[in-house]
């Protein structure tokens, strides 16, 4: 009976250090998940912060386009008002007219 004692004692503290090599396996391999975690949420917020930058440059892009398309507008309407007054000059200059110009030397001088 002792002998058997002496097994079963025996075979118990080979399971227990079965049993502590497979908890030290695990606890290995959570430390290593966690460190996998760790990287892929480093990652995640390096990503994040890029997309924060790229959206704000895409803002400050529409920004200038909507600018430009309203500075296009305006000399646009500048243009046409523009292009308005020189057809009424023209119109007002063609209602006078010159004198012979052997006249106006004479007179001149």
């Amino acid at each position: 009976m002792i002998e058997n004692s002496v097994q079963v004692t025996q075979r118990g503290s080979q399971i227990v250090s079965e049993v502590s090599e497979s908890l030290k396996r695990v606890q290995e391999l959570v430390v290593q998940s966690d460190k996998a975690i760790d990287s892929i949420t480093d990652a995640i917020h390096q990503e994040a912060e890029s997309l924060a930058q790229v959206s704000e440059g895409i803002g400050q892009i529409s920004s200038v386009v909507q600018t430009n398309s309203a500075s296009s507008e305006e000399s646009a309407a500048v243009s046409s008002e523009l292009f308005d007054q020189v057809h009424l000059l023209e119109d007002e200059t063609r209602k006078f007219q010159l004198k012979d110009t052997e006249q106006l030397t004479r007179v001149a001088y």
